[in-house]
């Protein structure tokens, strides 16, 4: 019989509710993922020398940033292209208006914390090793034999106390001495956008006390953090300018804070909060309340076989090709550990590593992007019943707004919110010169999904007439403006952009595909759903004398229908000039299938077009895919009724993205022909 979710079995295994290892990991990749939203940690596991490389949530550097120029004024000449069928010309012009305001900016990207290195001897050979995370619990553990004796490490980001919680000796006799230091993060993960290496200059000052040290990393980019290590009242010397020689102690524990461009004041009092936290008993009972509950809210129990079996050996089993049943629910509780661990109420939500980083100029910047990544990342946490998890999504939207009335002003000369496909936190200016991001007007729509869900999941009403309506309504105003009405009485929606595909026979002048376009499906499938929940939410909230009402209403019926091509497919376009272009992975004109639910089993002829819109993708090859792909054919294969072709999906991402500790990778970690090839450095990127 399956265990209860989170009680272990004889052997110290805790089923599909645990993550397990053979061996301590060689890269960042590999290593044992913890985080309590704000402060994330990775845990190698070596013995003689341990490893663990933090992250937090605010340690962003490198933006720049300009004012946005307004070059909205192009918006007449834009759709005059496009209307005469020139989709080239049209494509390049916004970009070719920045060029010459001299508009060049970047984003912030998200940086790799410090490295807490514990080195000790171990006198003689190990055996049975183990490395290994409790989903319920949080809790990382590192197991192994030696001359008769079990020894345990462990340790855990605590949500309670906001600190990591390191035991190096919790089961075994401890050894007579430990070296103890900070460090930067491996430099040779430093590597530029071309896979060039960079030369980053960190500067470390380590102040040492008596019981405890402070290591402030200055750089690169001007951005700063520390790392503050408590040791209590164990016997301590220095040895050099950075590291200490402790005596441990069995059952001793050591206390790490991590803060991102602190003061001078800002460390004293974090030392002095260590210190007050050290005497305390209780601290992984208080963590464990707060993330056991949260686990134990939803939860996966499958009674199946190999749920004791090793990371290392499941793995094994899928890459023959017998993908066991206890790997895919092992991976399913895993997405639901990580969202707990990296999102939570006051945080940031996930970027697209979540919360784990250790490039020092991570691809794509580590930051948010919102034509799918972010809210694929939160896609569990409202039905798995982590309404807490969602709140940081909000608070990041609500505190860019002016960026986003700029966007749709100075953009389009629209009022209302136009979110930019991707930003990082201290920024919503739209900044990337690339047709398919400037010209991508969905985004708000989009994401107002996510707030007209959270109120659908918790019935929150307050949160419905204070937070969702005023954001529904904002995005509204954008495309109240930014629609045209045609001759015909319906409204048209262009310039826009079906992500990532451009429609067949269209190039820019370099030849490659102009991705700009005219009415696309997935474009008008989220207006309508916008206008859609806001009606709902208006009459709730406001009854039917809202005076509103009407004309959103009249903007619903004004929406075009959705058009089915020649071989009776879904088209990506419903102007009928863009001709389906069927080899590439992204499928965005099925948003109304999925992720919205427009469209469903009782659609009739819809549902159909939408089943054969997926065949017709299948002349993309293997090659072609990526992991984030095989999810969402997963998702796409589920609600068409085609379980065997879901599970298809997921056993292929089980062959070639998901590495030993279950990151999964943006694409085939082996080079084996699942999944395009795309990495940074020696390894695929890291895409949770």
């Amino acid at each position: 019989m399956q265990k209860p979710h989170g009680q272990k079995n004889d052997n110290g295994a805790a089923g599909i509710h645990s993550a397990w290892m053979e061996a301590a990991a060689f890269d960042w990749r590999d290593a044992t993922p913890l985080g309590n939203g704000t402060l994330g940690a990775l845990h190698f596991g070596g013995l003689a020398h341990d490893r663990i490389l933090f992250n937090h949530e605010r340690y962003y550097a490198g933006a720049v940033t300009q004012p946005l120029p307004d070059i909205s004024d192009s918006l007449p000449e834009v759709r005059r292209l496009l209307d005469e069928g020139d989709f080239t010309k049209a494509n390049d012009l916004y970009r070719h208006r920045w060029s010459a305001w001299g508009y060049e900016t970047d984003s912030a990207h998200y940086l790799p914390g410090p490295v807490l290195n514990w080195r000790q001897v171990i006198p003689g050979a190990f055996r049975s090793y183990r490395r290994g995370v409790d989903f319920a619990s949080g809790v990382s553990t590192i197991d192994w034999l030696l001359e008769g004796q079990t020894f345990r490490r462990t340790g855990f980001t605590s949500m309670a106390d906001g600190c990591f919680v390191f035991q190096p000796c919790e089961k075994g006799t401890a050894p007579e001495e430990a070296l103890v230091w900070f460090c930067p993060q491996d430099l040779s993960e430093s590597l530029d956008h071309h896979n060039q290496a960079l030369k980053l200059q960190i500067h470390q000052e380590t102040t040492f006390g008596v019981h405890g040290m402070t290591s402030v990393f200055h750089g690169p980019e001007a951005a700063s953090c520390a790392v503050i290590l408590h040791w209590g009242d164990l016997e301590a010397a220095q040895v050099d300018a950075h590291t200490v020689k402790l005596k441990p102690r069995a059952g001793c524990r050591l206390l790490v804070s991590m803060l991102v461009n602190p003061s001078v004041d800002d460390m004293r009092r974090e030392v002095e909060r260590l210190a007050g936290l050290f005497p305390q008993s209780d601290l992984q009972v208080r963590h464990e309340v707060i993330h056991r509950e949260r686990y134990n809210r939803c939860v996966l129990s499958l009674d199946v076989e190999d749920q004791d079996l090793s990371n290392d050996e499941l793995l094994l089993k899928a890459y023959r090709g017998d993908v066991p049943d206890a790997l895919l629910a092992r991976l399913a509780n895993f997405g639901r550990y990580l969202l707990i661990a990296s999102a939570s109420t006051g945080t940031l939500p996930p970027n697209l590593q979540g919360i784990w980083n250790g490039n020092h100029q991570p691809p794509w910047w580590c930051v948010f992007f919102f034509n799918e990544n972010l809210q694929m990342a939160l896609w569990p946490a409202l039905p798995g019943g982590l309404p807490e998890c969602v709140t940081g999504f909000f608070d990041l939207l609500e505190d860019r707004m002016d960026d986003f009335r700029t966007n749709a002003k100075n953009m389009f000369g629209c009022r209302g919110i136009l979110p930019p496909l991707y930003m990082s936190p201290e920024c919503g200016l739209k900044k990337n010169p690339q047709a398919h991001v400037q010209y991508w007007t969905g985004s708000s729509a989009w994401l107002a999904q996510v707030f007209f869900d959270y109120w659908l999941h918790t019935g929150d009403r307050e949160f419905l007439s204070n937070r969702a309506i005023p954001f529904l309504r904002e995005a509204a105003a954008f495309y109240q403006d930014f629609l045209v009405e045609g001759a015909d009485g319906i409204l048209r929606n262009y310039p826009g952009n079906s992500p990532e595909n451009a429609p067949l026979g269209h190039f820019d002048v370099n030849g490659e595909p102009a991705r700009i376009c005219v009415d696309a499906t997935m474009d008008v499938a989220l207006v309508r759903e916008l206008f859609g929940n806001l009606v709902a939410a208006l009459r709730l909230v406001e009854g039917d004398a809202s005076t509103d009402l009407r004309r959103f209403e009249a903007i619903l019926k004004k929406l075009p229908a959705y058009r089915v091509n020649e071989d009776g497919a879904m088209a990506e376009w419903i102007d009928a000039r863009q001709k389906d272009n069927y080899h590439h992975r992204h499928l965005s004109h099925l948003y109304p299938l999925f992720p919205g639910s427009e469209i469903h089993a009782g659609s009739g002829a819809l549902f159909d077009a939408c089943r054969i819109a997926v065949e017709k993708r299948l002349v993309v090859g293997l090659a072609d895919q990526t992991g984030w792909s095989l999810a969402h054919m997963a998702h796409i294969y589920s609600r068409l009724g085609k379980p065997g072709r879901a599970l298809e999906s997921l056993q292929l991402m089980c062959r070639s993205i998901v590495g030993v500790n279950l990151f999964t990778a943006h694409n085939d970690l082996r080079d084996m022909g699942i999944t395009m090839d795309f990495r940074k450095g020696p390894r695929p990127v890291v895409q949770t």
